[in-house]
């Protein structure tokens, strides 16, 4: 049992890891406490509190990517296009350097992806880069608050399975 708990909080970890690739790690985390809950193996009062840690990592990065990007004037459609070139970046930085290049590419994808629409809507380059600077900063500081979260989150399963 206890080889089963460390190879789940092992798993789940690397979940939250899969966060700095741009995608949702966490929920894929929530995955371990809710199977070791339906169990009977850990409380459901802690699988609650890893719920509500993850949903407070989506929050946040969401948050902090819209509203840094808002301070600075990007509008909710750039705001879409630094989502989606997050999602871009990352796929094609997974081929670099053995997946460890979706990191920045996720970044430099959330950058990219407000800049060029920026652009080609305003066709002003300094307004562009101010705005994909932000939005870049945005997600960087919500990608970090959300990891953080996730592994908040391993310590929850980690000391409910332990039984502290």
């Amino acid at each position: 049992m206890e080889m089963m708990a460390l190879a789940s909080v092992t798993l789940q970890t690397v979940f939250v890891l899969i966060n700095l690739l741009g995608l949702p790690g966490n929920i894929a985390a929530l995955l371990i406490p809710l199977l070791w809950a339906a169990s009977g193996h850990l409380p459901w009062e802690v699988f609650y509190s890893v719920l509500i840690l993850v949903a407070a990592g989506e929050l946040v990065e969401l948050a902090a990517s819209y509203f840094v990007g808002k301070k600075y004037g990007v509008s909710n459609a750039s705001f879409f296009a630094s989502v989606i070139g997050s999602l871009i970046g990352g796929i094609f930085g997974a081929g670099i350097m053995l997946g460890i290049g979706a990191v920045p590419g996720t970044f430099l994808g959330a950058f990219l992806g407000t800049y060029i629409y920026e652009y080609f809507k305003f066709s002003d380059h300094r307004t562009a880069l101010k705005r994909g600077i932000a939005t870049f900063t945005g997600r960087f500081i919500g990608t970090a608050m959300k990891v953080v979260l996730g592994f908040m989150a391993v310590f929850e399963t980690w000391k409910g399975l332990a039984g502290l």
